[in-house]
């Protein structure tokens, strides 16, 4: 487990006004890891499944998850807490 979630994958201060920019800012960690090999078509991939079925939990948790042939590292999940001033939901993502 310790290969699968590192420091680098988890902000603890993220800071998004909406799902859409929090996703994209832990995408962005990931593609700067090497876990993915294109942020734009990894974030159309999360945004196709969330469009099936919305990934949220109860207390702005998001858990927004896909499969893509964009993620070279399996599985790469990604984390931010949630945070009671921030009306958008925090990213939880496993591919």
């Amino acid at each position: 487990m310790s290969k699968t979630i590192t420091a680098d994958l988890v902000d603890l201060d993220l800071s998004a006004g909406t799902k859409e920019a929090a996703a994209r800012s832990l995408a962005e960690r990931m593609v700067a890891l090497g876990r993915v090999t294109d942020l734009d078509g990894f974030l159309a991939d999360v945004a196709a499944r969330e469009a099936q079925m919305p990934t949220g939990l109860d207390g702005g948790i998001g858990i927004p998850h896909c499969r893509s042939p964009h993620v070279v590292a399996r599985p790469s999940p990604s984390a931010a807490p949630p945070r009671a001033s921030t009306s958008a939901p925090r990213t939880v993502r496993r591919t």
